[in-house]
């Protein structure tokens, strides 16, 4: 038998080495696994949704837009400009508007110099009290003065031919009445030479009873007698005729100052109407001038304007520019999907990073959600739903921030925080969950 080479032969020794290494090996990795697991069951790790958003002004910004649209006649502001409540950003142009405004607003002046006249004629006064609106555009605008004069010169002559007449009515019962007077002294006359008459009838008849006188004398007082009380009958007649004459004459006067008022109401009425038409068409368009100058709804800085042409044309409720509140804070605005809205809430920590700004040298910082959309949002573009979470810049994590600037439109990546889990979850969850859906009947 050949002996091997000494060199080949194995010793105890090595064998003995080579399952120590084995032994080394196999512990290691045991302790490689209990440490794994026990790093896994026990160690915790923040767990956080991400949530693309961008940055925009708490209360959302203004919108500066008109509601028909028009011609771009003057320009007032520009992006970055500091504007106050109130003031005129942009005025379109508006000739129609203006025209039919001075016409309307021409004709309303002229019903109500009109009324004004007819209420006096109506009220019987002497005077014409005008509106307090015609009295105060007459003060500077020569057409309404015009209106006025017009208007006081025609109820004078009205007034004059009025008088006239009423003057006449009044002359008629004076001469009536003086007629009276010398019918009613003649009457009186004749009822005196009656009773002297009648006593010396008397007398007469006696003295023919006697002999002592004629009967052509006793005829011819008792027919003296009968003319007189004939004459007194006439005038007495004639009193009475007069008396329904000045009846007459002060029923004609009523009727001639009721017609004139009823002809003054009866205008008043019709004119009421049409002054009430033009005064609401008078309202409607003076809102459509003063809407033709775009005014600030708040106070605040101008961004993101789109009109720098005179003349230009913008289309009716385009946005033509924003406005940013001055004292609003910013907040973002983040996207959640669906999946995960079950676990953000009002309340959670969350932090964010610009994108826009150098991630070496720009910091994270903290927020709070401030509130969760009730509903999914579609976007119309993509119809991708999402939950807007509305998350918090503080002041301290502006402060944070430094010189950066923060703007309305930076893209953010948010980290709404949910609760803290264990690396062993993370890993054992997709197999949890595939189990709990395997062993559900379809």
């Amino acid at each position: 038998m050949t002996a091997l080479p000494p060199d080949l032969t194995p010793e105890p020794k090595d064998r003995w080495n080579i399952g120590r290494f084995l032994i080394l090996g196999y512990a290691t990795l045991a302790f490689m696994v209990i440490g794994f697991g026990a790093w896994g069951g026990f160690t915790s790790i923040a767990g956080a949704i991400v949530a693309h958003g961008t940055i925009e002004v708490q209360g959302n910004r203004q919108v500066v837009q008109h509601a028909k649209g028009g011609v771009i006649e003057k320009i007032n502001v520009r992006d970055g400009d500091v504007v106050k409540a109130g003031d005129v950003l942009v005025e379109l142009a508006g000739d129609d508007e203006r025209s039919e405004f001075g016409i309307v607003e021409g004709q309303w002046f002229e019903i109500l110099a009109r009324k004004a006249r007819l209420a006096a004629e109506r009220d019987l006064t002497d005077k014409i009290v005008f509106a307090p609106e015609l009295v105060e555009r007459a003060a500077h605008d020569p057409k309404a003065a015009e209106l006025m004069v017009a208007q006081q010169q025609q109820f004078e002559a009205s007034a004059k031919v009025r008088d006239e007449e009423l003057a006449q009515l009044t002359e008629r019962e004076q001469q009536i009445e003086k007629q009276n007077v010398g019918l009613v002294a003649v009457d009186k006359a004749t009822q005196s030479q009656l009773n002297m008459l009648s006593q010396e009838i008397k007398v007469q008849e006696d003295l023919l009873a006697k002999g002592l006188t004629q009967l052509a004398r006793v005829l011819a007082l008792k027919r003296e007698f009968a003319s007189l009380e004939g004459e007194g009958a006439r005038a007495e007649a004639a009193i009475a005729e007069n008396g329904g004459k000045i009846a007459e004459t002060a029923i004609e006067r009523v009727r001639l100052v009721s017609k004139m008022r009823e002809e003054a109401i009866g205008e008043l009425r019709d004119l009421e109407y049409r002054e009430i038409e033009l005064r609401e068409r008078r309202a409607a368009l003076i809102m459509q001038i003063e809407d033709l100058q775009l005014r600030a709804p708040v106070s605040g800085v101008v961004y993101g304007s789109t009109v720098d042409t005179l003349r230009g044309v913008i289309r009716a409720a385009e946005p033509i520019m924003y406005i940013v509140p001055q004292d609003a804070g910013l907040v973002v605005k983040a996207k959640v999907e669906p999946v995960n809205i079950d676990r953000v809430h009002v309340g959670q920590d969350a932090r964010m990073r610009f994108a826009a700004f150098d991630a070496r040298t720009t910091p994270e910082v903290d927020g709070k959600v401030l509130k969760v959309s009730a509903d999914a949002i579609v976007e119309p573009q993509t119809q991708m739903r999402y939950y807007l979470a509305e998350i918090s810049i503080t002041q301290e994590a502006r402060d944070r921030l430094g010189g950066v600037e923060i703007l309305p439109g930076m893209p953010v990546e948010s980290y709404i925080r949910t609760g803290d889990r264990s690396p062993l979850v993370y890993l054992t969850k997709p197999l949890t969950d595939y189990f709990a859906k395997a062993f559900r009947e379809g």
